[in-house]
């Protein structure tokens, strides 16, 4: 009876056209692989390093800090809620030159009691843009405006 069992089972496979093996050798459309059929983790390697040397390399074309292999940084150091909206508005206005070279640009805030905080952004560890910043998201879209051009004007070159 066992061995009956298994000559049914296989039976089916053995009949299979080449073109249902092949479709056998990929996952269904719920993304699982038929029984047996699943690729195996050097297979999977395989196919990483393929697509990684396929893939336009990003990193050659922005500078990059020779110790560290960073690009350039913008750093959040903001404590209330206006002031990280003021660090995103940055963020998504902050373009430096692509002939700048590696740098950290660091936003922090301080807060000033009775007066909002007092946001700072420092470029390499130096100062460079101070304000005075009210609990208003209309105030901190300005204000990021001002630091980024701020920054943008001391900013090295090359």
């Amino acid at each position: 009876m066992r061995a009956l069992l298994l000559f049914a089972l296989a039976l089916p496979v053995a009949a299979q056209t080449p073109a249902a093996q092949a479709d056998a050798s990929r996952p269904d459309s719920s993304g699982v692989w038929p029984y047996g059929q699943a690729r195996t983790y050097r297979a999977v390697l395989a196919e990483t390093r393929q697509l990684r040397a396929a893939a336009p390399d990003t990193a050659a074309s922005a500078p990059a800090d020779p110790v560290l292999g960073l690009g350039q940084l913008v750093v959040d150091e903001t404590v209330s809620r206006t002031g990280s909206y003021c660090y995103d508005v940055f963020y998504r206005l902050w373009r430096p030159p692509a002939d700048a070279r590696f740098v950290s640009v660091v936003l922090s805030e301080q807060p000033l009691p009775g007066q909002g905080t007092l946001v700072a952004v420092r470029l390499d560890g130096e100062v460079v843009f101070q304000g005075r910043l009210t609990p208003s998201e209309e105030a901190a879209e300005a204000l990021a405006r001002r630091a980024v051009v701020a920054t943008l004007q001391r900013l090295p070159r090359g």
